[in-house]
């Protein structure tokens, strides 16, 4: 899937989250990491 599918926030101490909409009510946690483990999930992808 796309990343431009996806949206991500970042938490304290360097966390992101990427997560997708699956309605207007829910969204899909899809990855909660470091920075670096989204970068390598992205190239992943």
């Amino acid at each position: 899937m796309p990343l431009d599918l996806y949206h991500a926030f970042c938490l304290k101490d360097g966390f992101r989250v990427l997560f997708e909409f699956q309605n207007n009510n829910v969204a899909l946690l899809v990855n909660v990491g470091s920075h670096d483990d989204y970068q390598r999930w992205a190239r992943a992808l």
